[in-house]
């Protein structure tokens, strides 16, 4: 009955490690395409700065 417990224990633990490394994941993704936006918004206003200066 013990061990049982322990398997029933170690299955919901090894569940929970599951889904933990998914949100990781998920949060890795999230952070890459963040990171993408940042740049391309860093080109954009580079670009438009560079545009302002040779204007003036």
């Amino acid at each position: 009955k013990d061990l049982e417990q322990q398997v029933k224990c170690f299955s919901v633990m090894e569940r929970i490690v599951a889904q933990k490394e998914l949100l990781l994941q998920g949060t890795e993704e999230t952070k890459e395409a963040l990171l993408q936006e940042l740049c391309s918004l860093r080109e954009e206003h580079t670009f438009k700065l560079r545009e302002i200066q040779k204007k003036t």
